[in-house]
């Protein structure tokens, strides 16, 4: 009289283990394209275009900020 009970060889046991672990990657796969693509739609948003640099233009002076009637007060030509 059989019992009904099926022996596991380790040959099943390799192709559920590979089977697992090929459902668990294709998981982690849709995962990574769903993140990256939520990346590619907000960095474009994030986004700004390059301004130009523009250089401030100066006068030839330096000013030396201080008390009235000290070094400090006294404004000096560069050029």
């Amino acid at each position: 009289m059989s019992l009904g009970i099926k022996m596991i060889t380790d040959n099943d046991m390799l192709i559920q283990a590979e089977k697992a672990n090929t459902e668990k990657h294709l998981l982690e796969l849709e995962a990574e394209t769903a993140r990256y693509k939520r990346y590619q739609t907000s960095a474009a948003t994030r986004i700004q275009p390059k301004r130009n640099a523009t250089v401030p233009t100066t006068t030839d002076s330096i000013v030396f900020v201080g008390l009235p009637g000290t070094l400090g007060s006294k404004t000096q030509s560069v050029g």
